[in-house]
């Protein structure tokens, strides 16, 4: 099967590996910044390119079907995954169209509740009718977009070995790569640095563990540190509940489109229907108290062994008395991803 995907994030490049092994061919227009990450040619369509994507519409929409349709005709099914709007691109065709949301599918509406309404409902409309496959790689996205379109969509998480690079742990050292998102106090054997600094993944693995302090519930690194059996380290659910609501700006300050781009935050009916905070209301103290528990480092059935510390102390207690855990059942969690998503192709071919 020949699949295609417009696309705005090189985190594509997972299901572009996964579908490969499976035997079918995803090919990626990527207009994403970091497209020279991958090799990949950044590309420069009409209508829809880096440049005028966030003014998303029907009308660019149609253009843009209408400017490639003998192009997109050879495609037996299309790929949204970032961001999950282009779906609506795909719609001119009669053909499945498969949405993996990995960071909020608000975007590019976030700042128009009447045009993200409209996009949802368009999603339900289309679900419902079969055309569009709904997955999340995370819970968060499986319980938001779920809420939002009255649907149930399936959860099937990254994998991201595509580095082909497993865990040394040769040196050390431990590393924490956010000191510029987020300083934390010095700790022996931790060396604190802003990123990688052009690390290869071989120079990444080789550090004894990573610790984290994250600014999502889902973070494409982690899985390709997870996959490749690098010891990680979180803050326990506490610690960050904590962290976010003296810290808001720093910690998870990216769960919702509205607190990235500044936005006026909003209480939309379908999650106050349910009892919850929406996650676009996210200057309110307890926004998040619902969906921490539900950021994949908590998730036992697919992260497990993930260290958690309930405070630096702690931390530096498990750094320099090597407390620690190694990930293990990673080759059964692969063939359990794969199938997931073969199962999910075998419908659609």
């Amino acid at each position: 099967m020949k699949l295609f995907s417009l696309d705005g994030h090189i985190g594509i490049n997972d299901l572009k590996c996964i579908f490969r092994d499976l035997g079918h061919t995803l090919d990626v227009w990527s207009i994403s910044g970091h497209s020279h990450l991958l090799g990949w040619e950044k590309k420069h369509p009409k209508f829809i390119n880096a440049l005028t994507w966030r003014s998303l519409d029907e009308n660019l929409a149609f253009s843009f079907a209408k400017q490639y349709a003998h192009h997109l005709a050879k495609y037996d099914a299309f790929v949204c995954f970032y961001p999950a709007s282009f779906s609506m691109i795909y719609d001119f065709f009669d053909k499945p169209i498969i949405v993996l949301s990995p960071i909020r599918s608000d975007v590019p509406f976030a700042s128009n509740p009447e045009k993200s309404s409209k996009f949802y409902s368009f999603m339900e409309t289309r679900i419902n009718n079969g055309k569009i496959i709904p997955v999340a790689n995370n819970k968060v996205d499986q319980e938001y977009n779920s809420i939002l379109t009255n649907t149930r969509w399936d959860l099937i998480p990254s994998l991201c070995d595509y580095t082909n690079a497993n865990y040394i742990g040769t040196k050390n050292d431990f590393i924490y790569p956010y000191q510029n998102r987020f300083t934390i106090p010095k700790i022996s054997r931790l060396k604190n640095t802003s990123g990688f600094s052009g690390m290869s993944w071989d120079e990444i693995y080789s550090f004894k563990g990573i610790v984290h302090m994250p600014y999502h519930n889902t973070i494409m690194s982690c899985f390709e540190q997870y996959s490749a059996g690098v010891p990680l380290f979180f803050p326990d659910q506490d610690f960050l509940s904590n962290l976010r609501k003296s810290n808001p700006n720093k910690i998870l300050n990216e769960m919702s489109w509205q607190q990235i781009e500044s936005h006026k935050p909003i209480q939309r009916k379908q999650f106050t229907d349910k009892g919850l905070l929406d996650l676009a209301n996210w200057t309110h103290k307890g926004c998040l108290d619902y969906w921490i528990p539900k950021c994949d480092w908590y998730d036992q059935e697919w992260f497990p062994d993930i260290n958690l510390f309930s405070s630096f102390r702690h931390l530096e207690e498990m750094i320099n008395k090597n407390k620690f855990t190694i990930q293990t059942g990673l080759s059964e969690r692969k063939n359990r991803i794969m199938n997931l998503w073969h199962q999910k192709l075998k419908k659609i071919s």
